[in-house]
Parts: structure tokens; sequence; C-alpha cells
């Protein structure tokens, strides 16, 4: 078989802003409960598109969902990485591979927006009593590690 002959397909990539507070909590949204994943907290992300840069669709989606306007921590996609999520069995709509980047708020008042019914800060302890979607609790856990041993 050459490879004109075999059907690819593609992993998506998403975006997903770790958005800290000045007292060093993270900000969910809570997905409406019309969407898949409904009712559950994730982070305000998705995906990438085509000729997008990453800084840009997290600024995007961030305002879209939350009203917030972001920046990268640091300012650097480098030293605001908190981990590349790429199992492909993350997401029941395909193989979806997120990002997972350090941000702050530099404006903007937090409401709810698209696909949100709620914007929320949580810190370790906060955590423990909701329910997360997807595999964002697992990038919350590595954040809040992240941020208490770099910050």
């Amino acid at each position: 078989m050459t490879m004109t002959e075999v059907t690819q397909s593609y992993a998506y990539l998403d975006v997903n802003p770790v958005i800290i507070t000045s007292d060093n909590k993270i900000i969910l949204t809570k997905r409406i409960d019309e969407v898949l994943e409904g009712g559950k907290w994730h982070f305000p992300g998705g995906r990438v598109l085509a000729g997008e840069r990453i800084e840009s669709a997290l600024r995007r989606h961030t305002k879209r969902k939350t009203g917030l306007d972001i920046t990268l921590h640091r300012g650097s996609l480098v030293e605001d990485l908190i981990g590349v999520y790429d199992d492909p069995a993350r997401d029941p709509r395909g193989h979806v591979i997120a990002l997972a980047y350090l941000c702050r708020v530099v404006g903007g008042e937090a409401r709810p927006g698209y696909n949100v019914s709620e914007v929320a800060e949580f810190d370790e302890e906060s955590l423990k009593g909701v329910e997360i979607g997807f595999d964002h609790k697992q990038i919350a856990l590595d954040s809040l590690k992240h941020i208490k041993n770099s910050i």
C-alpha cells in the first residue's frame, strides 16, 4: 500500500490557559449543560485556528468565555508551558492534543461567556469538591504544583 492509498486522520490542537490570580488560585469555567461535559468545570480553552498563533488562541478563548484579558505569565511560550496532554482518549470527539500555559489577568471583568454558566477561582482544596471535565483535573493539579514550585 502506498502513502497515497492510506487514509490519514490528524490530531487537533487545543490550548488551555491556566489563569492564576494574585493569591495563586486558578480560574475555571463551568460549561453549560447542553454541551459535551456540560455541568463540569474546565479551563477556558479550545482549538487553535489555522494561521493563528498560540498566544492569540489563549487570549481569544479566554475573552470569549470569561470576559477577561490575559497574557502569558512570564511572557514566554517556553517558560509558561505547564504541559502537553496528548492521550488519544482524553477527548471523546477525537484525538485532541492540549497545551496548557500559565497566564495572568491584565484586564476585563470576569463573567460567564460562550458555553459557560459560571466563572470561579479554585485552590487545591476547593478542587476536591467539584466535577472537572476531560483531563482538566490533571492539568489543574499539575498547574498548582508548578505554581507552588516556581512562583
